[in-house]
């Protein structure tokens, strides 16, 4: 028998109706591509949530700086809550699931949900109205026609009245029809004939014609409006030619840090101690400046570098402990700010974003590309760029 797994049902937003079975233990919810549980909706954040089992149950952690609501109660930072069948979780602008644990019923859930949100029960489609009556083949083919009465031929007369009728709908003229004469043959100037109409024809094609033509001015009028709105709306040439610069992901900071300074300085025990003692001060103090957790890593790196011709390692087990939660801490703040401000970014309020990758920069004080280069390269450039492109943005807007 397979296990039971929790799922998430989709009771508002784009994907209302959907439904999300959790097979791992641990995913991960948001609009980036290649994530556990993708949502479609443009105001939640590329990793919005993550869900885990624990000996408690499944718990749910906040990613995004925008914060998730439980019912209605939104929560920031990494708050982690329990969650329980019923919840209902929100993100994004329109987005709401319903949680369901393992074992439990999704159907009777959903249906708890619906009773408690009248709102959200499927509305009642109202019934179709009857069939209308079938019309003469003629009546569709002239529009609304009001068709008169014939008189019945008289005895010994020939049955020539039905073609006159067939043309008068042919043409979509309500027309008299008189009497026929003695000798079966329509009289009088009201009968139509198919000459009458094979006549009336080509003025009935012309304005059919002119109609077409006139629509047609339009459709190209509008096009050629849309193009001229595109074209003022079009990007500068140095805007489009390298567009919006790229987001760096989580691994991209991870990597960075993970990543030895370059081993081109010399064997040096007296340097190595020096930069050991400064990496150690820093991290005495490591939530003090914003810098000094940079500051903590890149000396304990610096001193792995001057140690580089021996053993690549730190003194002291403390020593390898500490390095790695400086890491670790840098690169949280360092993520955290540069999402915030991308988010800002994304939405078009460029002065929000532009503060957001300026409070990233102060946790990087700029160094020599020389010293480390991976951070210059792939954090610092990157963030420039970012700024440049808000600027143009904004300098457009003003």
């Amino acid at each position: 028998m397979a296990e039971a797994r929790p799922e998430l049902i989709y009771v508002a937003g784009a994907q209302k109706g959907e439904r999300s079975v959790m097979m791992a233990n641990t995913v991960v919810a948001g609009r980036q591509a290649g994530v556990d549980i993708l949502i479609n909706d443009e105001f939640a954040s590329r990793r919005h949530f993550q869900l885990e089992t624990t000996y408690e149950g499944w718990m749910l952690t906040n990613l995004s700086a925008n914060g998730t609501t439980i019912n209605g109660k939104r929560y920031k930072g990494d708050k982690k809550i329990i969650l329980g069948t019923g919840d209902v979780i929100g993100i994004g602008s329109k987005t709401e699931m319903l949680f369901v644990e393992p074992g439990h019923d999704p159907e009777k859930a959903l249906q708890d949900y619906r009773k408690s949100h009248p709102e959200a029960a499927p509305k009642a489609q109202p019934p179709k109205p009857p069939p209308e009556p079938a019309v003469e083949q003629s009546q569709a083919q002239a529009g609304q026609v009001q068709v008169l009465p014939v008189q019945p031929p008289q005895a010994g007369t020939a049955k020539a009245q039905p073609q006159s009728k067939q043309s008068s709908h042919r043409t979509g003229v309500q027309a008299a029809v008189s009497p026929p004469s003695a000798d079966g043959k329509q009289v009088g100037p009201s009968a139509p004939t198919d000459k009458d109409a094979a006549q009336k024809s080509p003025e009935s094609q012309k304005k059919s014609k002119t109609r077409r033509y006139i629509i047609y001015g339009g459709i190209y009028a509008v096009m050629l409006v849309l193009i001229v709105i595109v074209l003022i709306m079009r990007p500068k040439a140095e805007e489009s030619a390298g567009g919006r610069p790229v987001a760096l992901k989580l691994q991209d900071f991870k990597k960075v840090f993970e990543e030895d300074l370059k081993p081109d300085r010399a064997r040096n025990d007296d340097a190595a101690r020096r930069v050991l003692e400064k990496a150690r001060d820093r991290y005495d103090n490591l939530k003090g400046k914003p810098e000094n957790a940079y500051l903590c890593v890149y000396y304990y790196r610096e001193y792995k570098a001057y140690q580089a011709a021996g053993k690549r390692g730190l003194p002291e087990s403390n020593d390898e402990q500490n390095f790695a939660i400086a890491k670790n801490y840098l690169v949280d703040q360092l993520f955290k700010r540069y999402e915030n401000a991308w988010t800002y970014e994304e939405r078009g309020l460029w002065t929000k974003a532009y503060d957001g990758f300026e409070d990233v920069l102060r946790y990087l004080p700029q160094h020599d590309e020389n010293k480390d280069r991976d951070v210059v390269q792939i954090l610092v450039e990157n963030i420039f760029a970012h700024t440049k492109y808000i600027n143009i943005r904004r300098g457009r807007r003003n």
